[in-house]
């Protein structure tokens, strides 16, 4: 599996009704969608975070009550992927 393959299962669950990101983690690392080695699953992760990031920036521009909290909530973003990755990528 590649990292494409990987985000489009991941949009495939969640087009399916399972929007939470752990769900989808805890059946990757379960081997539900075959093997997904560490350095795989950190570089999904990377792009999840790059997508996070673009869309809070683009959200912030576009709305300047969002632009004044942007800097704490993409703060505690950074921080939940942090904790997500210590739990899904750390450990294996």
């Amino acid at each position: 599996m590649n990292l494409e393959e990987l985000r489009d299962r991941y949009v495939a669950f969640q087009m399916d009704g399972h929007p939470d990101l752990t769900e989808f983690l805890d059946r990757v690392v379960a081997g539900d969608f075959g093997p997904v080695s560490p350095e795989l699953l950190a570089e999904f992760l990377d792009s999840v975070e790059a997508d996070i990031v673009g869309n809070m920036e683009t959200m912030a521009a576009a709305n300047p009550d969002l632009a004044a909290r942007k800097d704490e909530a993409l703060a505690a973003q950074l921080e939940w992927l942090r904790r997500i990755r210590e739990k899904y990528v750390a450990r294996r």
